[in-house]
C-alpha cells in the first residue's frame, strides 16, 4: 500500500489539516506503485524489470479510504501469477 505522505503528520507537523489540501491520488499510486515493486524484488528475487512486468500483468490497485484525509492506494497481488507451474511458489 502507499499514501500520499507517508508520514504525513511529519511532513505536515505545523499543520496536520494541510494534507486535505495536499493530498493526491497520483502521489499515492507512485508511492504504492513503488512499495509493491521493493516487495516483488525482494520477497521473490525479482529483477525491477521482471517486477515492473508483473505489475503492469497482474496486479490490481484500489483506492484506500482514510478518514484523515491522507489518501492511499493497495495492490492486490494474486497468488496464482507467483506460482511455478509445479504449484511451488518461486
Amino acid at each position: 500500500h502507499g499514501f500520499t505522505e507517508t508520514d504525513y503528520l511529519k511532513t505536515f507537523a505545523e499543520n496536520p489539516g494541510d494534507i486535505y489540501g495536499a493530498s493526491s491520488i497520483d502521489k499515492a499510486m507512485k508511492n504504492a506503485y513503488t512499495q509493491t515493486r521493493k516487495f516483488l524484488m525482494k520477497a521473490y528475487g525479482m529483477t525491477e524489470k521482471e517486477a515492473t512486468t508483473i505489475i503492469t500483468q497482474g496486479i490490481d490497485f484500489g483506492m484506500t479510504q482514510l478518514v484523515d484525509g491522507n489518501w492511499g492506494v493497495h495492490g492486490i497481488i494474486p497468488k496464482a501469477i507467483l506460482q511455478q507451474s509445479d504449484g511451488g511458489m518461486p
